[in-house]
């Protein structure tokens, strides 16, 4: 068993060296109710909402050589835990969203987001990079960024390479278009639900709250088990670290559904390609 913490917070735009201070005081605070892996949401470190490819570019950083991959790796080596945070990043004068993972043991890797959503289009490249899954001692990691998760490619790809968790840092959009179950639930948590069920793998999801520069945000970040069931859901309206403890060896065993039935092994590999077309090597299920 470990336990994991998502980190519900916002930020103010172009305010990184503030918000680096707010975001280890969260670790330090999850560390310290036993946490091994700590999320921080989409784009949480300089901002999301910019309004040129200049503005963002002036506050983007390299990775792993910026200061808030090498502050993170501090930090996770200090407290002894997994960290996976949110940040702009630059590579020669290409922008990507991304998400860093770090642990005591350093720099593991980056994911770029795949599916870019509005106006992330006009200053950011979706990634070539594809999803990548990442092994920790706590277990296989994958990670997806926001609106990747409307994409049930996401979630079955990084399954099938052999995730126990995906990790999903976010920063989800209140839109009127986007409806509520009748309890309330937003769709983003619905689609959790639903993308766990059907992979029999843990999410873990950390969204911001509040607005920024007049996009307001959903909030209600979430841990869902390879059933589909909610461990833990924060408020829609604070800042808050929602925890869970997760057994992530336990993730592949729950797609076996009975003796006939088993949600990865029951796909008709016959009639559409083990992988979708995606070129990584499927994980031995």
């Amino acid at each position: 068993m470990a336990k994991i913490a998502a980190v519900q917070m916002n930020c103010e735009n172009g305010t990184p060296k503030e918000t680096l201070k707010r975001m280890l005081d969260y670790i330090d605070e999850a560390a310290g109710q036993g946490a091994e892996l700590v999320i921080l949401p989409e784009g949480i470190y300089q901002g999301y909402i910019f309004y040129s490819y200049e503005e963002a570019y002036a506050l983007a950083e390299e990775v792993p050589a910026g200061t808030l991959t090498q502050t993170l790796m501090k930090k996770a080596a200090e407290r002894n835990v997994y960290i996976i945070a949110g940040l702009y990043e630059k590579e020669g004068l290409v922008l990507y969203n991304s998400a860093v993972l770090v642990g005591p043991e350093g720099y593991i890797g980056t994911y770029r987001k795949m599916h870019m959503w509005g106006t992330e289009k006009l200053y950011c490249d979706a990634s070539m990079t594809g999803f990548p899954v990442f092994d920790t001692r706590l277990g296989k990691i994958g990670i997806m960024i926001c609106y990747d998760l409307w994409f049930p490619e996401s979630s079955r790809l990084l399954t099938l390479q052999g995730a126990d968790l995906i990790c999903s840092p976010t920063g989800w959009v209140k839109d009127e278009r986007l409806v509520t179950t009748p309890d309330g639930l937003p769709i983003a948590n619905v689609l959790c639900m639903a993308n766990s069920h059907c992979n029999g793998v843990y999410i873990a999801a950390a969204a911001r709250v509040g607005e920024e520069r007049g996009t307001k945000w959903v909030a209600n970040s979430i841990i869902t088990d390879p059933q589909g069931a909610i461990l833990s859901r924060a408020s829609d309206d604070k800042e808050e670290i929602i925890y869970a403890d997760v057994d992530l060896r336990r993730a592949k065993e729950s797609r076996n559904w009975g003796s006939r039935t088993h949600i990865i092994a029951d796909r008709r590999r016959d009639q559409y390609d083990e992988m979708l077309g995606y070129s990584a090597k499927p994980y031995i299920l």
